[in-house]
């Protein structure tokens, strides 16, 4: 049991950190979700040129995994969107590895966290956020992200204590992306799902990121 709450938990954490969503879009990635074919790439050196392996020579390559899931604000099937899932495809290898031993060979087909507003429009399939039968909830994965940052204590300027949750986490990403690597609040609204208003700029990016700069 630690074992699969550490697996959901660091499998979570890293995809906040990096697939620009919110945990009810992640918690909807599903064995049957995964687009098809995944796209490859060369994977560079620093100075731009093809990274080789030392032992055979030959140029590394790597893939991009990605998922289609239904951003917040959509309800039907042709309106999901593709998420970058690859930063934590040994993570949901491992879940799907999981899910399979203890079920007979196959991934279980559950209901979408019945209490959540989209459940009807999501319906019931292969999550692989899940277990015993059951979708996981926003408030276990929480849970769970506590669990693997055990021991670490983030304070805020004042010294106040910060707890860690998933929407944290996505901000805090959105936070780096903007100070260390200059993207534009725009580009990071339209990545992180915001919708823009009438002005053209996303309300809920600019309470945000405003102080970011």
């Amino acid at each position: 049991a630690t074992y699969r709450g550490v697996l959901f938990g660091t499998a979570t954490v890293t995809l906040m950190l990096t697939a620009d969503a919110r945990i009810h879009e992640l918690l909807q990635i599903s064995a049957d979700r995964f687009v098809k074919p995944v796209r490859v790439y060369v994977v560079k050196n620093p100075d731009g040129t093809p990274k080789r392996d030392p032992a055979t020579n030959r140029i590394v390559t790597d893939v991009i995994v990605e998922q289609r899931l239904l951003p917040k604000g959509r309800k039907s099937d042709d309106l999901r969107l593709q998420y970058d899932v690859s930063a934590a495809r040994v993570h949901l290898q491992e879940m799907t590895s999981l899910l399979k031993a203890a079920h007979g060979g196959q991934v279980p087909i559950v209901p979408y966290d019945l209490q959540h507003p989209k459940a009807e429009q999501l319906g019931a399939e292969r999550y692989l956020f899940q277990w015993n039968g059951r979708h996981m909830r926003k408030t276990v994965m929480n849970g769970l992200i506590r669990m693997v940052l055990d021991g670490i204590v983030l304070v805020d300027r004042s010294g106040e204590r910060i707890e860690v949750t998933s929407h944290l986490l996505r901000h805090a990403a959105a936070t780096v992306q903007r100070q260390h690597y200059g993207v534009p609040v725009e580009v990071l609204a339209e990545a992180m799902g915001h919708t823009l208003g009438p002005d053209g700029r996303a309300p809920e990016a600019t309470r945000y990121y405003s102080q970011m700069t």
